[in-house]
Protein backbone atom coordinates (compact mmCIF):
# COMPACT_ATOMS: atom_id res chain seq x y z
CA UNK A 1 0.00 0.00 0.00
CA UNK A 2 2.82 2.42 0.83
CA UNK A 3 4.45 2.16 -2.65
CA UNK A 4 1.11 2.91 -4.31
CA UNK A 5 0.53 6.00 -2.16
CA UNK A 6 4.09 7.19 -2.76
CA UNK A 7 3.68 6.79 -6.51
CA UNK A 8 0.38 8.67 -6.54
CA UNK A 9 1.83 11.49 -4.46
CA UNK A 10 4.77 11.81 -6.85
CA UNK A 11 2.50 11.92 -9.90
CA UNK A 12 0.04 14.41 -8.41
CA UNK A 13 2.63 16.73 -6.89
CA UNK A 14 4.11 19.84 -8.42
CA UNK A 15 7.15 19.23 -10.52
CA UNK A 16 10.17 21.17 -11.64
CA UNK A 17 12.30 19.73 -14.44
CA UNK A 18 15.20 20.83 -16.63
CA UNK A 19 15.96 19.66 -20.16
CA UNK A 20 18.14 18.59 -21.97
CA UNK A 21 19.87 16.28 -19.52
CA UNK A 22 22.84 16.45 -19.35
CA UNK A 23 23.39 19.82 -20.98
CA UNK A 24 26.61 21.22 -22.37
CA UNK A 25 28.19 24.54 -21.39
CA UNK A 26 26.65 27.29 -23.53
CA UNK A 27 23.60 25.18 -24.44
CA UNK A 28 20.19 26.59 -23.50
CA UNK A 29 18.49 24.75 -20.62
CA UNK A 30 14.71 24.94 -20.26
CA UNK A 31 13.34 24.76 -16.72
CA UNK A 32 9.67 23.65 -16.70
CA UNK A 33 7.28 24.07 -13.76
CA UNK A 34 3.99 22.15 -13.75
CA UNK A 35 1.18 21.95 -11.19
CA UNK A 36 -0.15 18.40 -11.39
CA UNK A 37 -0.24 15.11 -13.30
CA UNK A 38 -2.08 16.82 -16.18
CA UNK A 39 1.10 18.87 -16.77
CA UNK A 40 -0.72 22.19 -16.23
CA UNK A 41 1.96 24.92 -16.55
CA UNK A 42 2.79 27.04 -13.52
CA UNK A 43 3.05 30.64 -14.80
CA UNK A 44 4.83 33.50 -13.02
CA UNK A 45 6.74 31.23 -10.65
CA UNK A 46 9.99 32.57 -9.17
CA UNK A 47 12.82 30.12 -9.92
CA UNK A 48 16.33 30.24 -8.45
CA UNK A 49 19.49 28.27 -9.18
CA UNK A 50 22.36 27.01 -7.06
CA UNK A 51 25.54 27.17 -9.12
CA UNK A 52 28.33 24.56 -8.92
CA UNK A 53 30.37 26.84 -6.64
CA UNK A 54 27.54 26.92 -4.07
CA UNK A 55 26.31 30.42 -4.93
CA UNK A 56 22.55 30.85 -5.07
CA UNK A 57 20.93 33.40 -7.36
CA UNK A 58 17.43 34.08 -8.70
CA UNK A 59 16.84 33.31 -12.37
CA UNK A 60 13.50 35.02 -12.86
CA UNK A 61 9.83 34.18 -13.38
CA UNK A 62 8.46 31.40 -15.56
CA UNK A 63 6.44 32.42 -18.62
CA UNK A 64 2.84 31.48 -19.46
CA UNK A 65 3.93 27.95 -20.49
CA UNK A 66 5.71 27.49 -17.17
CA UNK A 67 9.15 27.66 -18.82
CA UNK A 68 12.29 29.61 -18.00
CA UNK A 69 15.41 29.58 -20.20
CA UNK A 70 18.92 29.48 -18.72
CA UNK A 71 22.38 29.20 -20.31
CA UNK A 72 25.02 27.64 -18.01
CA UNK A 73 28.53 29.06 -18.20
CA UNK A 74 30.55 26.44 -16.29
CA UNK A 75 30.30 22.66 -16.03
CA UNK A 76 29.09 21.07 -12.81
CA UNK A 77 26.01 20.25 -10.76
CA UNK A 78 23.20 22.83 -10.83
CA UNK A 79 20.09 22.75 -8.64
CA UNK A 80 16.99 24.65 -9.73
CA UNK A 81 14.61 25.55 -6.89
CA UNK A 82 11.14 27.05 -6.55
CA UNK A 83 8.56 27.44 -3.78
CA UNK A 84 5.24 26.11 -5.07
CA UNK A 85 2.34 26.71 -2.71
CA UNK A 86 4.61 26.50 0.34
CA UNK A 87 6.50 23.44 -0.86
CA UNK A 88 10.16 23.76 -1.88
CA UNK A 89 10.66 21.88 -5.15
CA UNK A 90 14.18 21.05 -6.38
CA UNK A 91 15.45 19.87 -9.76
CA UNK A 92 19.09 18.76 -9.87
CA UNK A 93 20.74 19.14 -13.26
CA UNK A 94 24.16 18.23 -14.64
CA UNK A 95 26.12 20.37 -17.10
CA UNK A 96 29.17 18.92 -18.86
CA UNK A 97 31.96 20.60 -20.81
CA UNK A 98 31.31 21.12 -24.50
CA UNK A 99 32.69 18.24 -26.53
CA UNK A 100 34.77 18.66 -29.65
CA UNK A 101 33.43 16.69 -32.59
CA UNK A 102 36.37 17.25 -34.96
CA UNK A 103 37.90 13.85 -34.31
CA UNK A 104 34.76 12.15 -35.60
CA UNK A 105 34.82 14.26 -38.77
CA UNK A 106 38.51 13.51 -39.36
CA UNK A 107 37.78 9.77 -39.25
CA UNK A 108 34.38 9.47 -40.91
CA UNK A 109 34.72 11.91 -43.84
CA UNK A 110 37.74 10.17 -45.47
CA UNK A 111 36.16 6.79 -44.79
CA UNK A 112 32.91 7.90 -46.42
CA UNK A 113 34.75 9.28 -49.45
CA UNK A 114 36.71 6.03 -49.84
CA UNK A 115 33.51 3.96 -49.68
CA UNK A 116 31.83 6.28 -52.18
CA UNK A 117 34.75 5.93 -54.61
CA UNK A 118 34.76 2.15 -54.16
CA UNK A 119 31.02 1.80 -54.86
CA UNK A 120 30.58 4.23 -57.75
CA UNK A 121 28.51 2.58 -60.50
CA UNK A 122 30.63 3.91 -63.40
CA UNK A 123 33.70 2.04 -62.14
CA UNK A 124 32.14 -1.20 -63.41
CA UNK A 125 32.57 -0.02 -67.00
CA UNK A 126 36.24 0.83 -66.68
CA UNK A 127 38.73 -1.76 -67.92
CA UNK A 128 40.41 -3.63 -65.10
CA UNK A 129 44.16 -3.61 -64.73
CA UNK A 130 46.25 -6.72 -64.49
Amino acid sequence: MIPVVSLLCCLAAQQLSATPFPAEVGQEVTVLAVRNAEQEPFAKLAIAVELPGGERRPLGLSDEQGELKFVPEVPGQYVFAADIEGIRVLAPHRVVAARSRWWAALVTVPLGLALLWRNLPWRRWLPRRG
